[in-house]
C-alpha cells in the first residue's frame, strides 16, 4: 500500500480502510467517471455556472472515455478549465472552479486511491477556507 497522506478523518478508521480497499480495485474509467459525476453534481453549482469553461472540461473528460474526444483535444479544454479558475475573482467561486480543474485534470494523470481519495477530500475544505475568508 502507498504511503497514507494526511486527511480529513483518520486512515486507521475501518470505514477508509474499506474505502481506500474499494478505490485500489476500480479501473481508472470507473474512477475518472466517478471524478468527473461527483464534480459535476457537488462543485459545478458554486461556480455559477456562467463559465461555460468549467461544464465543457467535464464534459470532455466524458466524451474522452465515450470516444468522441481525442486526449490532445481534451487537454485543450481543461487548461481553458484552469485559466477559468485563475481569472475567478469571487473566492468562493474561485475555490470551486479550482476544484473542478483540479479534479477533471487528475484524469490525465495515473489516478491512485491517495489521489482519488483527495479530489472530494481536498474541495470542501478549500472552500470553506474561502468562505471564511471571504466574510
Amino acid at each position: 500500500m502507498a504511503k497514507l497522506r494526511k486527511m480529513l478523518g483518520s486512515v486507521e478508521d475501518p470505514a477508509v480502510r474499506e474505502l481506500m480497499g474499494l478505490i485500489e480495485t476500480q479501473s481508472r474509467t470507473t474512477l475518472t467517471r466517478w471524478a468527473a459525476a461527483y464534480t459535476a453534481e457537488q462543485y459545478l453549482p458554486l461556480t455559477g455556472g456562467e463559465d461555460g469553461r468549467l461544464s465543457g472540461a467535464v464534459e470532455a473528460v466524458s466524451a474522452n472515455l465515450r470516444g468522441d474526444l481525442t486526449l490532445k483535444e481534451a487537454k485543450v479544454l481543461l487548461a481553458e478549465a484552469r485559466k477559468a479558475a485563475q481569472e475567478e475573482t469571487d473566492p468562493v467561486r474561485q475555490a470551486a472552479a479550482r476544484a473542478v480543474s483540479r479534479s477533471v485534470y487528475r484524469w490525465t494523470m495515473k489516478i491512485t486511491a491517495q489521489a482519488a481519495r483527495n479530489i472530494p477530500a481536498r474541495g470542501p475544505k478549500v472552500l470553506a477556507a474561502a468562505r471564511r475568508g471571504s466574510r
